[in-house]
């Protein structure tokens, strides 16, 4: 069996200091050689403070931080005017006032129509309630199909519309009215002979209506209100109306009137006159496409 030695305590001594005495040793070395490592570090920034201060003494780098403004050229011109380019005037303004303006109420005066001996008649048209006559009597009312020779020509053949149309005159103060017709054509067109309490047109009457529509071709006794409301009060299919003349007759006694179709009675009625027009005109019934057509003469007081 072996046996291991201890270390002896002088020996453990002698290690401990041993170790102890090296880093001693370390700094006195590195103090041995401080000068000459500050020497060289001397050195070296003087070195480069030599460097820096030559770079600046040649313009490499500048004296100060503030940045030197470029300059740019700046180009020359010189504006030329066209002819077309001519300046414009300056405009001035006046401010002027206005007065307001003042609105006057007046009334629209009402067309009437100036009879003159030569022409008695005046012209009446549900159509164009403005027409008027001029120098040229009955022969200015072409365009409504009136026109006058030795008789009263009513004639047309296009361009009607529905609506009542016709002539009335202020007639003597007798107590018969005698009216000779022919009836050459009637179609879509009543035909009307009348007495009326008014100066112009067909309501507040009593009188003759012609009638052909169809078959039907007949003479009616007819009486009309103020305002152009009809009632039939007797009519006839027996005459042979379209081939030639007949007379047609209104005989007033006061208020009664008594009608006559060539002398024969045909039926009477009541109607207060103050005063007495005739009026003779024609209803056209259809319109324009229907062609309604209108050819009669007028013998007339």
């Amino acid at each position: 069996m072996s046996t291991t030695k201890k270390p002896s305590k002088a020996n453990a001594r002698s290690a401990e200091t041993q170790s102890a005495d090296k880093p001693a040793q370390k700094d006195n070395k590195l103090i041995e050689h401080l000068p000459a490592i500050i020497t060289a570090v001397g050195g070296l920034l003087g070195v480069i403070i030599t460097g820096i201060a030559t770079l600046y003494g040649i313009g490499v780098l500048p004296l100060s931080s503030t940045p030197t403004p470029s300059f740019t050229p700046t180009p020359t011109w010189t504006a030329t005017l066209h002819p077309t380019d001519t300046p414009s005037p300056t405009a001035t303004l006046v401010r002027t006032e206005t007065p307001p303006l003042t609105l006057t109420a007046t009334e629209t005066p009402i067309p009437t129509v100036t009879l003159s001996a030569a022409c008695p008649w005046l012209p009446y048209s549900t159509l164009n309630p403005s027409v008027t006559i001029g120098t040229k009597c009955l022969n200015d009312l072409l365009s409504m199909g009136i026109s006058e020779t030795d008789r009263i020509l009513f004639y047309r053949e296009k361009g009607m519309n529905i609506g009542v149309l016709g002539i009335s005159k202020k007639t003597a103060s007798v107590n018969e009215l005698n009216v000779e017709i022919s009836i050459k054509e009637l179609t879509g067109v009543r035909f009307l002979v009348l007495a009326s309490q008014q100066e112009q047109g067909y309501q507040s009457s009593v009188g003759f209506r012609i009638v052909r529509e169809g078959n039907n071709k007949l003479i009616q006794l007819v009486r009309y209100d103020s305002n152009g409301f009809d009632s039939v009060i007797s009519e006839t299919r027996e005459l042979d109306m379209w081939s030639g003349n007949f007379k047609l007759s209104l005989r007033f006694n006061g208020p009664q009137v008594r009608a006559h179709v060539n002398d024969a009675y045909f039926g009477q009625t009541q109607i207060e006159f103050a005063d007495r027009h005739l009026f003779l005109g024609y209803q056209v019934m259809t319109g324009g496409a229907n062609r309604p057509y209108l050819h009669v003469l007028i013998n007339a007081p």
